[in-house]
C-alpha cells in the first residue's frame, strides 16, 4: 500500500480483527513535540518513529513497562503516561513531598519519599522514617507490590509484581519466626491511602503504563479457557473488552479522547519550577482507497499522550478505524486544523 503523508508525523496502517470476527484496518499517526522554556510546545525537528514494540525498564519479565507499542487496533478512551522522576523543591533533601500532574480535566497527585524499611523489633514490625533524598524515580519498582519467593515457589502481587512491600499470608508467619530484620517499603503512595500496615494490600501507584499481563487490565482480555481453545483460538475471546487496550494507570485513563490544546501542569517533576504548557492542536485525517477509487475518510482520535519529562518531549498518537475488508491500495494523511500552540 502507498501512503501519501502530508504531515510532518509518522503514519502507519495495519489490518486487524475486531469483536465478532470482522476485519478492519487501523490507521495510526505519531507526532513528537518539544517542551521549551517559554511554556510553548513546538514541533520537534526530528520526528520519532512509531513504537513498534513494548519497552521495559530492564528485563521484560521482571521490570515495569515504560512504553507500550503504538500497534493497538483501537482505544475506547485516551491514555496518559509520564516518564519522570520526582524532584524535591529547590534540590533540597526532603523525607517526602507531593507530585501532581494535571492534563486537561484529569489530575493525579502522589506522595513520594526517600528510602524506608519495614523493621522488626521485639514488638513486631514497624515502618521507619524515610531517608532524606532529592529525587525518586517514578517507576512501579518503587510502588507497592512485589513477588515473594520461598525456595522453589513464588507468589506475585498481580497488580504489580515488580514492586515493594508485598507480604503473603504464608510469608507473614515466617516473618514472625525468621531471622529477617527488615524489608524495603514502597516510596510511592497515594496521599489518601498512606502505607502504614505491612499486612494490608495497597493500590500500586505511578504515572507509567500498566503491563497487559497485570491486574486489573488482564481481566479485560476475556476468557482464554478450554472453550476458547476448542472453538475460537487464535481469535479474540467473545468476552474481550476493547478497554484492555487502554494501558495507562486507571487514574490516567481520560474520560473520552483528547481534543488538543489541553493545559498540562506538572508540579514536583523539576526541582526549580512548575512545568506548564498546552498540548498542540493538530487535527489529523486519513482517507483510504482501493484500486477502484476512494472508500472512506476518517478523523483520527488523539488517544495517547506520553510525556517524557527528562527528555522534555511529548509524544502524541492519533488513531482511526477503517471499517472495510477491501484490499486497500492507498492512504492519504493530512492535517486539517492547527491551533495556536502547534508550530
Amino acid at each position: 500500500m502507498e501512503i501519501y503523508n502530508q504531515t510532518p508525523f509518522s503514519p502507519l496502517i495495519f489490518n486487524t480483527d475486531a469483536i465478532g470476527d470482522l476485519s478492519f484496518y487501523t490507521a495510526v499517526v505519531r507526532g513528537t513535540f518539544t517542551i521549551t522554556s517559554h511554556k510553548k510546545i513546538q514541533l520537534a525537528q526530528t520526528q520519532e518513529p512509531l513504537a513498534l514494540n513494548d519497552r521495559f525498564l530492564n528485563d521484560p519479565h521482571t521490570s515495569s513497562l515504560i512504553e507500550e507499542t503504538d500497534l493497538v487496533p483501537y482505544k475506547p478512551r485516551a491514555d496518559i503516561y509520564l516518564n519522570a522522576e520526582a524532584h524535591a523543591p529547590n534540590g533540597n533533601p526532603l523525607t517526602n513531598w507531593l507530585v501532581r500532574a494535571r492534563i486537561g480535566q484529569l489530575t493525579k497527585t502522589l506522595r513520594v519519599c526517600g528510602q524506608r524499611y519495614w523493621r522488626r523489633n521485639i514488638l513486631g514490625w514497624y515502618l521507619d522514617k524515610p531517608a532524606p533524598c532529592i529525587k525518586v524515580p517514578l517507576h512501579y519498582e518503587l510502588a507497592y507490590g512485589g513477588t515473594v519467593t520461598f525456595g522453589e515457589t513464588s507468589e506475585a502481587y498481580e497488580y504489580n509484581p515488580v514492586g515493594l512491600g508485598y507480604v503473603t499470608c504464608s510469608s507473614s508467619g515466617r516473618l514472625k519466626t525468621g531471622t529477617l530484620k527488615s524489608l524495603p517499603a514502597p516510596q510511592i503512595e497515594a496521599p489518601n491511602e498512606p502505607i502504614v500496615n505491612l499486612k494490608r494490600r495497597y493500590t500500586p501507584q505511578g504515572f507509567g503504563p500498566i503491563n497487559r499481563a497485570w491486574l486489573p487490565r488482564r481481566t479485560l482480555a476475556g476468557s482464554f479457557d478450554q472453550a476458547w481453545l476448542d472453538r475460537r483460538s487464535p481469535r479474540l475471546p467473545v468476552d474481550f473488552n476493547f478497554l484492555h487496550y487502554n494501558s495507562a494507570h486507571p487514574d490516567l485513563i481520560y474520560n473520552g479522547f483528547m481534543q488538543g490544546d489541553e493545559p498540562v501542569i506538572l508540579e514536583g517533576f523539576d526541582p526549580h519550577k512548575i512545568i506548564n504548557f498546552s498540548l498542540p492542536g493538530y487535527k489529523i485525517k486519513v482517507a483510504v482507497s482501493d484500486v477502484f477509487g476512494p472508500i472512506e475518510e476518517q478523523c483520527c482520535q488523539l488517544d495517547t499522550v506520553r510525556i517524557d519529562v527528562p527528555a522534555r518531549r511529548v509524544h502524541l498518537t492519533w488513531r482511526a478505524m477503517i471499517n472495510t475488508r477491501t484490499q486497500l491500495d492507498k492512504m492519504v494523511v493530512w492535517t486539517f486544523k492547527e491551533l495556536k500552540h502547534a508550530s
